[in-house]
């Protein structure tokens, strides 16, 4: 079972970011969004959309600029991208997890 809170927070997060980007409020620089559960839970967020309050103009929007991670290499060629980026990763309570790459 995948916990609510985690995933529904990261789809908030995306669409924040979605909304300020839309308005010139941050410049567009490329989201990654670096966590497998995460990546699985938002492919079900838009297989059905009526579990979310968002329109189904940002809905079709708002991923459009995200690249999703799906490997690790993928992930750790990010790391050693030092172009700005703004990257959603899992945390895994920052003991664990791909969060511990972007850090180091």
């Amino acid at each position: 079972m995948i916990p609510s809170f985690a995933v529904e927070r990261t789809q908030e997060i995306i669409h924040i970011i979605f909304q300020l980007k839309e308005e010139g409020i941050i410049p567009n620089i490329p989201v990654y969004l670096d966590s497998p559960m995460v990546l699985k839970a938002t492919l079900v967020f838009d297989k059905y959309p009526q579990w979310q309050d968002v329109s189904h103009f940002d809905l079709s929007h708002m991923y459009k600029n995200i690249n999703f991670i799906s490997d690790t290499e993928q992930s750790k060629a990010v790391v050693l991208n030092d172009q700005p980026k703004i990257v959603i990763a899992g945390s895994g309570m920052l003991e664990g997890g791909r969060i511990l790459q972007f850090l180091t």
